[in-house]
């Protein structure tokens, strides 16, 4: 008789045992996928833009250096409108999280953690929270840095955003903060696409679990996520609608497409793909019009990096042209005008919008600069011709 009854007991504590796992297993699923093949296979070129070329040293005014250090910046992001920074700074082995707001010529450092690698700063829309990925846990956790509390108590500082034994990376925010995105370990050990409601506290898995998936990118109202995925070795960039709990495969391609960004309302996304040629070219989709636009289709550069403003009029990247080295370009569709910030003397790469589209960063021989677009398109808008040292010429449409 004690050996049944201990065989009941046993039998019914490895059942509570296995619900329970079930139940933590399954609590955050994943959406339903909607796959589109060849949907829209084909792209249309842009036709009647204008290519400015603007020579920096004559544009000298508009070209600021954002700050002077003696140490390597190594990542960044900036505010809504261009007037706040996050900073990844190396220092000796470690990288830490420093704070710059140009207009007080100040920076901050938030870390203050020996022996830790910090990465991936995102901001808020006002410049108020940074959120980013850090080991000095050992593992890689997402944290979040307030910097309305840095001038009072140093515990509020730095707070815990996601703690769990996995490996969180590369944290993106809506321009509220609400909702974030992120790339975790936490199934099977392999980088999936999570999202966190902040307010509600709702965890969702928004990719395929069969997918190695990465560099998520939020909408600025926090209606999208948009991310590449590797499927048996074939990179893709996929859209996940957090209001219709649906997954979109908007590249759909043999090429390589990777390193999305997304506009405030997720109706454009921009991403870099080689299937032109096997040289990467710059593609945006648009939702509203249903097509697939190659924004750059030139053989001799190779495009990459894209970044779109909030309203998806603006689009910069970076490309690495015959005879001239890595400049930035920017197309303004309200213009109708690609501009290309270039001198020979320095190279130019990793370009990131600010979102209102006002301003643009860049690396320059790795040191951060600043450009104020608003007078570059004063100045340049017209498409006419300052000085000598610029170049003005059709694009052609080359396919429909």
């Amino acid at each position: 008789m004690f050996c049944k009854n201990k065989f009941i007991i046993t039998c019914f504590l490895l059942l509570v045992t296995a619900v329970f796992a079930a139940r933590e297993f399954n609590r955050i699923k994943p959406h339903r996928v909607w796959r589109l093949k060849r949907v829209y296979p084909s792209y249309t070129n842009l036709q009647g833009f204008k290519l400015v070329k603007v020579n920096a040293k004559v544009m000298s005014n508009f070209e600021q250096k954002l700050l002077t250090i003696d140490k390597k910046v190594i990542d960044y992001d900036l505010s809504y409108t261009g007037e706040h920074f996050a900073l990844i700074i190396k220092e000796g082995k470690d990288s830490r999280l420093f704070y710059c707001n140009p207009g007080e010529v100040e920076l901050f450092e938030f870390s203050r953690f020996e022996g830790c690698r910090d990465s991936s700063p995102a901001m808020t829309k006002n410049g108020n929270e940074i959120f980013f990925a850090s080991d000095r846990f050992r593992n890689y956790e997402i944290f979040r840095a307030n910097v309305a509390d840095f001038n009072q108590d140093p515990k509020y500082f730095i707070q815990y955003e996601l703690h769990n034994m996995s490996d969180n990376l590369n944290p993106a925010v809506d321009y509220n903060g609400r909702i974030l995105a992120y790339e975790s370990t936490k199934r099977e050990r392999k980088n999936q696409i999570y999202v966190l409601n902040r307010k509600t506290g709702e965890e969702l898995l928004v990719s395929d679990p069969l997918f190695y998936c990465k560099r998520p990118r939020v909408a600025g109202d926090g209606s999208s996520v948009v991310y590449e995925a590797v499927d048996k070795g074939n990179f893709e960039i996929y859209t996940a609608d957090l209001q219709n709990k649906f997954m979109i495969n908007i590249s759909d391609n043999s090429a390589r497409d990777i390193h999305p960004d997304i506009d405030e309302t997720a109706n454009r996304i921009v991403f870099q793909s080689d299937r032109n040629n096997d040289i990467y070219d710059i593609y945006m989709f648009d939702f509203q019009l249903k097509k697939m636009f190659n924004l750059t289709h030139n053989i001799k550069s190779k495009d990459n990096l894209p970044s779109i403003s909030a309203d998806g009029q603006i689009v910069a990247f970076a490309a690495n042209e015959k005879f001239i080295n890595d400049c930035i370009k920017v197309i303004d569709f309200n213009l109708k005008i690609i501009f290309i910030f270039w001198d020979n003397d320095y190279i130019r790469n990793r370009p990131q919008l600010a979102k209102d589209g006002n301003s643009l960063v860049y690396y320059r021989n790795g040191e951060l600069y600043k450009v104020d677009l608003v007078k570059t398109r004063q100045q340049y808008g017209s498409g006419e011709l300052p000085t000598e040292r610029q170049d003005v010429f059709q694009i052609n449409n080359v396919r429909e």
